[in-house]
């Protein structure tokens, strides 16, 4: 549907994806106030970031930011996710918030 409008309208094709969902409860969530959806401060994170696809996952597994993706392609993507490894935990953030020069970003990169 998105690639076919963007087709059809000779635009350039969108991401295709509807906004985020948040686990507000997460300890990286302490210093960087969210509710469980896309607003305002996630603007400029998203927009530099580059959603890994974590379709191999187990079903249960819900990344801490996770991008909802359109109903076409319906991929688990996630922006912001951990997993167990060894005795310790792996985090991963695909947002380059070091280069994004906006507050929002750098309280994100220090919680």
């Amino acid at each position: 549907m998105f690639l076919n409008i963007c087709n059809n309208n000779k635009s350039i094709p969108s991401p295709g994806t509807l906004g985020i969902l948040t686990d507000p409860k997460h300890p990286i969530f302490k210093d960087f106030p969210t509710d469980f959806h896309t607003n305002w401060q996630w603007w400029s994170i998203i927009k530099n970031s580059r959603p890994f696809i974590l379709d191999k996952a187990d079903t249960s597994y819900f990344p801490i930011v996770q991008v909802v993706d359109n109903f076409e392609r319906n991929q688990k993507l996630g922006i912001v996710f951990e997993f167990g490894m060894g005795k310790g935990k792996l985090l991963v953030c695909t947002a380059n918030l070091p280069n994004v020069k906006k507050p929002e970003a750098a309280q994100l990169y220090q919680s």
